[in-house]
């Protein structure tokens, strides 16, 4: 019982011990999330600007506004920061009821974000914001009445009362747009709504500044000559005029002047904005030449110095805000230069892109009409001549004579003559419209011993045989139409594709960028292309020198540290190509940080034709897609349907159809390819090089094997090949790959030939074991040498056997050996 009591109690001091470490531990993150980051202090400032903003007469509405916006961004600890600030800053403008007042307000707003619904399952946004609006409006305008009430404070002119809850309400909607711009990221171009709440939000600031000084240097004026100069940098002269002269009305509603006049602002703002396509430096220089130019009207010599002092500062913090945010904003910026430009960029890539996805397609549809007449050709050379006439002789004696005594005697001892007697019966019943028995040849008649059976029977067969004819020509018809009209479509595509040169990601807003970053480090560049390489941020970069190339590969590093830097990721040249006038250029592309190494051998049953196919494809997005096939039968009728599996496979792949559908459209051309019954499996696994993703289709092909340590992993199938039903069952498995991984893909000719009447995969999986994680081409060796030994060279089948490791990418490799450009050949 005593120890049960210590024990308790011992318990009772950890779980106290616990609390106040929890205790602590939520009094740190609370400390760290609202002092220690730099977004907060942002928040802290422009808050605290915001609240003490005030329109003159006691109206301030723009610190409501503002947490309103913060708050329905879903930061709650940037909404609490903004309470905060703007309760400080009206604070430190405002009498203590309208701060408490404001308070109140904000404390009604959380609660109000808690109980209803968010904007984005609002059924009517911008309906549903100008509720909030005016319910934080009215909600303001009762606590400033409940609190002048107890302070026994005046109220003032109800005009004024008013007109500051029409301001926060119309602040509030104005400032809407930004909620979902608060705190994001990667946004490459805003709307003109959130541009009119960035623009009035610099007019708080200015308004917030109003009334501080810190020696000579007034905020409010070096920063009204900041924005100004920013407005002139991004959108030229025109913005530069019409910035600078809402900074000075803001100024007015002071009752303030400028220092320098009231227009120098706008003056100053025109001139910077007339060279601003001449960098930052020249933009500062037309911002000065303003002040100078209005100097000269100026009375007061100190008012001069002040001026010149505060552009002079103006200047020196445009110089130092960094050139990429100035182009990103200019970008975004609607109607700018480079707002231009990068539309200009996109509908030329969109062109580009549409022309060749055309060119694809066409080659796709034109590759198909050629498969379609070679199969054409193909049965009609089957066919020849008195093709028919002969299948009926031969469905005769399988039909009737099989089964006759006299057997032997017809088509053994007298099997030329037979053969040319029922030839030239069936031959006299077509002229003659009938099968008569007085028709039939004297030595037949007499020879067989039912001729009335003969004759009855090929007049059955020779009505099958044409019904059957007639609707074989009727579908030929069809069939043979379809390389003509697939031709056709592919002219149309490819003459389309002549003409306007679907999905191009952000290739458009990154050549821009590219180009803008090139222009600022002063590196010579003719020619930038970006071009997008699948969903993952991947591209092209295309770069071209108009000037002779140094010959010692400066150029060439400078422009490899500016597109790594410009892309944020590991780019490296994988095309260098200078002709003889010197002009250069450099073709760019990620580096994966895995790569392929890669074997296969394809082993006839006999000395000819594999039947079996085999290919591999790079893909656009940095996959590649390895496919395997194995036709009907053997020899050469067989490796055309598996090379046409193969090959149609790789084109739907390289033309962007997805895995499943690429299948499903190989299964439904080798069904309209041919009236005979043919198939072929189809065995793919596609691995992205960047992540290791893996997927593996399977369309009745023998199983895949997946080698990782010591452990296999068997991957199979139970659906039927392609070319046999019309909807084919298409199952993708995904795997994640790991650096030393062994994928096995085999066809069945491997596996029955080697373990007959035995576990065909335990025997595969028990090499791999055995083998290990090697090189694929040790693999190989292994896996065909242990074949050999269990067949003694005799094949039942054709095999093949494709080996593929994935593994880190060493240091040495470079782009030339990058696999998603460069074409997988096989081995063996």
């Amino acid at each position: 019982m005593a120890d049960r009591t210590v024990l308790e109690a011992h318990g009772s001091s950890r779980r106290a011990m616990a609390a106040r470490h929890a205790d602590g531990s939520w009094l740190q993150r609370v400390i760290a999330a609202l002092l220690l980051s730099k977004e907060m202090w942002l928040v802290y400032a422009s808050s605290f600007l915001c609240g003490r903003a005030s329109l003159g007469s006691g109206i301030f509405p723009f610190g409501l506004a503002l947490f309103w916006t913060v708050a329905r961004s879903g930061q709650r600890t940037h909404a609490v920061g903004a309470a905060l600030g703007v309760v400080l800053g009206m604070a430190t403008a405002a009498p203590a009821y309208r701060w408490l007042a404001v308070l109140v307000t904000l404390l009604g707003g959380l609660f109000l974000l808690e109980t209803e619904p968010s904007p984005a399952r609002a059924r009517r946004p911008l309906r549903y914001l100008w509720r909030q609006a005016l319910f934080l409006a009215l909600g303001h305008l009762a606590a400033r009445l409940l609190f002048a009430n107890l302070f026994e404070e005046p109220l003032g002119s109800p005009v004024w009362l008013v007109i500051e809850a029409s301001l926060v309400t119309t602040s509030t909607v104005i400032w809407g747009p930004l909620a979902l711009l608060w705190g994001s990221e990667g946004r490459s171009h805003f709307s003109r709504e959130e541009w009119v709440g960035i623009a009035l939000f610099c007019v708080m600031l200015s308004l917030g500044l109003a009334g501080l000084q810190s020696g000579p240097i007034v905020p409010s004026e070096l920063w009204n000559r900041l924005v100004t100069l920013v407005g002139a940098s991004i959108g030229g002269a025109t913005a530069g005029a019409a910035v600078g002269t809402a900074m000075g009305w803001i100024m007015g509603m002071h009752g303030s002047v400028p220092f320098g006049g009231t227009g120098v602002y706008a003056l100053a703002g025109l001139l910077a904005g007339l060279f601003s396509s001449r960098g930052k430096l020249m933009v500062g220089a037309g911002f000065l030449l303003g002040h100078l130019l209005l100097s000269v009207q100026i009375a007061s010599p100190a008012e001069i110095v002040y001026s010149l002092l505060h552009a002079l500062l103006a200047v020196a913090l445009l110089v130092v805000v960094p050139g990429g945010w100035l182009r990103a904003l200019e970008r975004a910026l609607p109607g700018s230069r480079a707002r231009e430009r990068f539309v200009q960029v996109r509908e030329e890539r969109l062109r580009q892109a549409v022309s060749d996805r055309l060119a694809k397609m066409g080659s796709l549809l034109a590759e198909m009409g050629r498969i379609f007449a070679v199969a054409g050709a193909a049965r009609d050379e089957e066919a020849g001549p008195g093709g028919d006439t002969a299948s009926v002789v031969r469905g005769l004696t399988v039909r009737l004579c099989s089964r006759c005594p006299g057997y032997r005697k017809c088509w053994d001892e007298h099997l030329y003559q037979t053969y040319k007697e029922v030839l030239d019966f069936i031959q006299l019943g077509r002229i003659r419209g009938e099968l008569r028995d007085a028709d039939m040849p004297l030595p037949l008649r007499q020879r067989c011993l039912k001729p009335g059976h003969l004759t009855q029977t090929l007049h059955a067969m020779l009505v099958e045989r044409e019904e059957r004819l007639r609707w074989h020509a009727r579908l030929e018809g069809q069939i043979n139409v379809v390389p003509a009209q697939l031709q056709g479509v592919a002219s149309l595509l490819e003459g389309l594709a002549d003409q306007v040169r679907v999905e191009i990601g952000r290739s458009d807003e990154v050549q821009v960028i590219l180009a803008d970053a090139l222009r600022e480090m002063r590196i010579p560049a003719d020619v930038v292309e970006v071009q997008c390489r699948g969903t993952e941020g991947r591209f092209e970069v295309l770069i071209e020198r108009p000037a002779p190339c140094d010959r010692i590969g400066i150029w060439r590093e400078q422009v490899t540290r500016v597109v790594t830097r410009a892309l944020g990721a590991e780019y490296v040249v994988w095309q260098e190509v200078c002709d003889q006038d010197g002009r250069c250029s450099l073709r760019y592309v990620p580096r994966p940080p895995f790569c392929l190494d890669h074997a296969s051998v394809s082993i006839p049953k006999e000395e000819g034709v594999s039947g079996d196919a085999f290919h591999a494809v790079d893909l656009v997005d940095g996959r590649v897609a390895v496919m395997l096939s194995d036709g009907m039968g053997s020899g050469a009728q067989a490796a055309l349907q598996s090379e046409t599996a193969v090959s149609l496979l790789a084109t739907l792949l390289e033309t962007g159809f997805d895995l499943r559908s690429a299948v499903r459209s190989v299964n439904s051309l080798l069904l309209m390819r041919s009236t005979e019954e043919t198939f072929a499996t189809l065995d793919a696994v596609v691995i992205d090089q960047f992540t290791g993703r893996a997927a593996f289709l399977k369309v009745g092909s023998a199983p895949s094997f997946l080698l990782r340590g010591r452990e296999v992993e068997v991957i199979r199938s139970d659906t039927l090949p392609v070319g046999i039903v019309q909807q084919v069952d298409v199952v993708v498995e995904e795997r994640q790959l790991e650096p030393g991984d062994v994928i096995v893909l085999v066809t069945d000719g491997l596996l029955d030939s080697v373990a007959r009447g035995a576990d065909q995969e335990e025997w595969l999986a028990g090499v791999l074991r055995r083998v290990g994680e090697r090189p694929a081409l040790r693999v190989l060796d292994a896996v065909v040498g242990e074949a050999e030994h269990e067949t003694g060279g005799r094949w039942d089948d054709d095999a093949t056997v494709a080996v593929i490791r994935y593994m880190k990418r060493p240091a040495e490799k470079d782009a030339e050996v990058i696999p998603e450009y460069q074409r997988l050949t096989e081995a063996g």
